[in-house]
């Protein structure tokens, strides 16, 4: 990622979320078919995603209505997960039928994702260390330390990001 990022970079006048540049790094290996290669790996990593992301998403919303263990739960659960899909699906061919650059709109959903991870971690290690939610597996103080340094690092690059975005 470190090697395609400063490739990309080095690039004046372009964007992260430009597709064009991307083939362009893939044109010396892919010649003519830059552009196919491209859109197949960006596909290909969306459709390994997906299955792991819905299934999570589908265990998560059943965990979150008490849905009995068991059978039936797992039906519930493949349906849902078939529901999860079937909504990325749309929303996939809505983006495409929009003209939506399927780079940038992947370039600010990392966005948005790294943006929430600071508060997330936060809250993650202020619950482990709290004996009444997790019992006698609260955190030792030197997992917290370093869990607090990561906490500060992801804090300090979302703040360099936004600053570096509007200057």
């Amino acid at each position: 990622m470190i090697a395609a990022a400063a490739t990309l970079h080095l690039l004046p006048g372009t964007f992260a979320g430009e597709t064009s540049p991307m083939a362009g790094v893939l044109e010396p290996l892919a010649h003519g078919y830059a552009r196919h290669v491209l859109a197949l790996a960006l596909f290909s990593s969306a459709s390994l995603a997906l299955p792991p992301l819905a299934g999570s998403a589908a265990e998560a919303v059943a965990s979150s209505f008490h849905w009995e263990r068991g059978e039936r739960r797992d039906r519930w659960i493949a349906g849902l997960l078939a529901a999860i899909m079937a909504a990325g699906m749309a929303i996939a061919t809505a983006l495409a039928a929009s003209h939506v650059e399927p780079a940038k709109a992947l370039y600010w959903s990392a966005v948005v994702n790294g943006m929430t991870v600071t508060p997330v971690l936060v809250l993650l290690v202020l619950l482990s260390s709290k004996r009444s939610a997790v019992g006698d597996l609260s955190a030792h103080w030197s997992l917290r330390a370093l869990s607090w340094l990561a906490v500060i690092a992801t804090a300090c690059v979302v703040i360099s990001h936004a600053v570096l975005r509007l200057a």
